[in-house]
């Protein structure tokens, strides 16, 4: 069976105001960076859709993108029974298999959030994707176990483990893992107060901007502009979502920042956006650093033998900066395709939080062992010359190739 008829058969199982997405091959990682960002309009045009035929494995955004398709993973066999026999509807809709366990796909009657189910798998609502087609990180081709079209359903009708405890789907706020290679060990919870309402959120938006312009003037640029660029650009705070955006950002930060300059953005997250949280800071961190350890185990089982061995050798910041450069080197942006990538020494040490001195020795090492190699030297800026990035190739394998794009 060709690629292009694999594509269509889950449109024609799903409908075409589904969202697909291609995977890279043998994981569940996305092969685009921009992902986040794309529109259903997008996926549908004929350049993508080339790419969705080159691709091993699929994914299918969920949430509004995808006309509100979503779908609840459930661990392994046994566990599917048990929920079953409380959903007994769901029975009588779409379920694909990996590994083990399930999905069963649901399209939600209004919104549906992420929902972290411990000791039973997700919720993957708004913001989500899941693999319909390709190849389990096991081996395991990914397959149909009832191959029909999804149920619609409400998220409040859905009964949640662990069973015989009080569903509040009204009031339930969500802490969830936002990257599907990482398990943490943060579930949902349940709250009581009123504190959603528009004028609470109103209020609560006026406070976080008057303490946003408040830390900025005691705070340096760098850190400034990296919280602008990271944190505060892609940031919609919300009473229903702070613990989702504070794992959202964390991921982010793994592989865009250093660790120390992660952990002070985190903080600052915190700081401005306090009229949101119900916890103090240091539960607030506590939740930081149980994700980015669970981001840091990730991170290493998908690593090569010959990059994990160099790796677990570095120092700190040598670490930080080849996390920075592989990343960099993974996606395909507007001027260089992997495995280049451009990057100025100012910019690796802003990001890491130490001086551009540093940031050309830690470059310089990398280059040393055969990591990277520079290709193109950048200029600096000089009056009526603008300044230019260094170009850089990395020389080892990174997560996706040309033809995953």
């Amino acid at each position: 069976m060709s690629e292009k008829t694999k594509i269509d058969e889950i449109y024609k199982l799903l409908g075409k105001n589904t969202a697909l997405i291609p995977i890279k091959e043998g994981t569940k990682k996305v092969s685009l960076k921009t992902w986040k960002d794309l529109t259903l309009e997008q996926t549908l045009e004929v350049q993508f859709q080339e790419k969705l035929c080159k691709a091993s494995n699929i994914g299918v955004l969920q949430g509004s993108r995808s006309n509100n398709l979503c779908s609840i993973d459930l661990d392994d066999d046994e566990l599917v029974e048990e929920f079953l026999i409380h959903n007994p509807r769901f029975k009588e809709t779409l379920i694909t298999k990996g590994s083990r366990g399930a999905n069963l796909w649901f399209r939600a009657l209004g919104v549906c959030p992420r929902v972290k189910l411990e000791g039973w798998g997700e919720i993957r609502g708004e913001g989500a994707y899941t693999l319909i087609r390709g190849i389990h990180p096991s081996g395991i081709e990914y397959s149909f176990i009832n191959e029909i079209q999804p149920l619609s359903i409400a998220f409040e009708k859905i009964k949640l483990p662990p069973f015989g405890v009080k569903n509040s789907p009204p009031n339930l706020y969500v802490s969830e893992s936002v990257s599907e290679s990482v398990t943490t060990s943060i579930s949902y919870n349940y709250i009581t107060s009123n504190d959603s309402s528009p004028l609470s959120r109103i209020k609560a938006l006026n406070e976080s901007e008057k303490r946003f312009e408040e830390w900025k003037t005691t705070t340096a640029p760098h850190i400034i502009k990296n919280y602008e660029t990271y944190i505060e650009r892609d940031s919609d705070m919300d009473f229903s979502i702070r613990n989702h955006e504070l794992i959202r950002h964390t991921t982010v930060l793994y592989t865009m920042v250093g660790t120390d300059m992660a952990e002070q953005l985190v903080r600052a997250f915190y700081r401005i956006n306090k009229p949101f949280f119900q916890a103090d800071i240091h539960q607030h961190m506590k939740e930081f650093s149980s994700h980015y350890e669970a981001l840091q185990k990730s991170y290493l089982g998908g690593l090569p033998k010959e990059e994990l061995e160099f790796y677990q050798v570095l120092p700190p910041l040598l670490q930080d900066t080849f996390r920075i450069c592989r990343d960099l080197a993974s996606f395909e942006d507007e001027n260089y395709s992997p495995p280049l990538f451009h990057l100025s020494y100012q910019e690796l040490a802003n990001r890491i939080g130490i001086r551009c001195q540093e940031a050309q020795r830690l470059m310089k090492k990398l280059k040393s062992v055969g990591f990277v190699s520079m290709m193109k030297k950048g200029q600096r800026y000089k009056a009526g010359r603008r300044s230019k990035a260094s170009v850089w190739k990395w020389n080892y394998s990174i997560p996706i190739t040309q033809e995953a794009l």
